[in-house]
């Protein structure tokens, strides 16, 4: 009995599809404009009203792509004032003069060495002046310029360095003690007297500061991670002295309040200073690193500094459990001051993650039931060698921010699920290179990560043992990924909003620096104006 009504309901259907097909016909005959059909029914699926593209000439197509490109990442000169785009464009001069230098250095590693040309141009200049909001992934006793504890070294009498004998091979040579006496072992030999023989005073202190550093030396040495490790021994040998750290770590605070950055994590073992030879407790260090920053903090009361409590991947699994319950002491202890805990070192030679992955879930729990949370700020993929290894376990154990992340570019999905997670990456391009892990910074999978949407953040990981500053990393990525000024004012905000800081702080970090940032542009504005004028 229903037939006949199915019936018209069937016949007013196809009276209105052959109306539809008729009037749709009429207008193919008049010129139908598919294109701008087709970017109606997409502004239709995706909730936008994206105006037809009137563009007549190719120059204004091509234009309107480029924009349109930039705007989808987020990054359209549309949000820049008019001072800003004056800079971008002086910027894109200048890295036009610059390109073709940083290119051939990388070609050949001679990028690695202390002296490069570009750093007396303009554009290294405005970066080393730049606000650069956080820096996110450094370590104790790798900021500063090492000249300093060279210069340290070779004015004290009572300095002692380590002198293998002919042959001989040990994890000591080039290390430091200091000593009322001369040490038993002739090994040890007074730094004073081995300058005063030398010769050439001058090559002797260039020398001991090419011992403590990677550079144009070490530019073909195989294994280069060794040659870096011994770097720290070096270092650590004479910065941890209890006459000497106090001064050594007020210099790394000061450097990077005078790089103008606003936020520094700092990655430390919290293990200074020595006193008969063996390390403090590490609430000790960490309360002595508070005392510094608060003197600090007089004269600059906008610096933010966190730590985050470091120990070596390559510790037994005992060693890593000690250490995690530390970190949660000091969490508690210490909640404005310490962010979390990470495991460094080299990852081929350390510990995976998932072998330890038992160890930090039940950190976690244990800081739970104490009242906390432990944080974690894990090295994961900081390796030339591709394969899910430590990024996949660094994305389950829910690690708040990753260093390094080398490996993910071989992983989609898992870049997808970082993604979704807003987990932070934590990138170091020239520290990447140094160590050998990629060959060209222009290449860096990074790259194309930000343009995708990942929070990225750029760190200077350890500028002082690299013979570099707080600037070089952000100069190589601006020329060697072809930046927009819109580009890098975004980078310098993902490292504020990726930050440990509570929301609140943040928000206060982020207002300074946008201050700090106009600053920075109005000068640069003035400067270039002046030149034309």
């Amino acid at each position: 009995m229903f037939r006949p009504r199915v019936c018209t309901v069937l016949s007013l259907a196809v009276l209105v599809v052959v109306g539809v097909v008729c009037r749709d016909w009429c207008d193919f005959r008049n010129g139908f404009d598919f294109r701008n059909w087709a970017t109606k029914v997409e502004a239709c699926q995706t909730g936008e009203t994206t105006p037809a593209d009137t563009s007549s000439t190719y120059a204004e197509k091509r234009a309107r792509i480029v924009e349109d490109e930039l705007h989808t990442r987020g990054v359209s000169r549309r949000g820049l004032t008019e001072a800003e785009r004056r800079v971008d464009t002086y910027f894109d001069r200048c890295r036009d003069h610059d390109i073709a230098t940083v290119r051939e250095l990388q070609s050949n590693r001679r990028l690695i060495t202390h002296n490069r040309r570009f750093q007396a141009g303009a554009l290294y200049r405005h970066f080393q002046q730049m606000p650069k909001g956080a820096v996110l992934h450094t370590h104790a006793a790798g900021i500063q310029d090492l000249h300093w504890l060279v210069e340290t070294a070779v004015g004290r009498p009572d300095c002692y360095v380590f002198r293998p004998r002919p042959g001989e091979r040990s994890d000591q040579e080039g290390c430091f003690q200091l000593a009322k006496e001369p040490p038993a072992d002739a090994r040890w030999q007074s730094v004073a007297k081995l300058r005063a023989q030398s010769g050439d005073p001058i090559q002797f202190d260039r020398r001991l500061y090419e011992s403590l550093t990677l550079g144009d030396e070490d530019r073909n040495v195989d294994k280069i991670w060794n040659e870096f490790e011994q770097c720290w021994r070096r270092i650590c040998s004479l910065s941890d002295h209890p006459q000497i750290y106090r001064d050594f770590y007020r210099r790394e605070l000061e450097a990077v309040v005078n790089a103008n950055v606003q936020i520094l994590e700092l990655r430390t073992f919290l293990d200074f200073p020595y006193r008969e030879g063996r390390p403090v407790p590490p609430a000790e260090a960490l309360g002595d690193l508070e005392t510094l920053y608060q003197e600090l903090k007089q004269k600059n009361p906008e610096f933010q500094f966190r730590v985050i409590y470091s120990r070596e991947r390559t510790a037994s699994l005992q060693q890593i459990e000690d250490y995690l319950a530390e970190a949660i002491q000091l969490r508690k202890a210490f909640p404005h001051l310490v962010c979390g805990f990470d495991l460094v070192g080299h990852e081929e030679e350390g510990r995976a993650l998932q072998e330890m992955a038992p160890l930090f879930i039940q950190a976690k729990s244990r800081a739970e039931r104490a009242g906390t949370t432990l944080p974690l700020f894990l090295h994961a993929g900081e390796t030339a060698h591709l394969g899910f290894g430590n990024i996949l376990d660094a994305v389950l154990l829910d690690a708040t921010r990753i260093g390094h992340g080398l490996s993910l570019e071989d992983h989609p999905t898992l870049r997808a699920r970082i993604k979704a997670q807003s987990i932070a990456l934590e990138i170091c391009p020239f520290s990447s290179y140094v160590l050998g892990n990629i060959s060209d910074i222009s290449q860096h999978p990074a790259r194309a990560w930000l343009r995708d949407g990942l929070c990225i953040s750029i760190n200077p990981d350890n500028p002082g043992l690299m013979g570099s500053d707080l600037a070089l990393d952000w100069y190589l990525v601006f020329v060697g990924w072809q930046l927009s000024l819109a580009e890098l004012k975004k980078l310098v905000q993902n490292g504020i909003e990726a930050s440990s800081l509570p929301e609140d702080e943040r928000q206060k970090v982020l207002r300074d620096w946008e201050s700090r940032w106009k600053l920075w542009i109005a000068g640069i504005d003035r400067e270039v104006t002046h030149k034309l004028d």
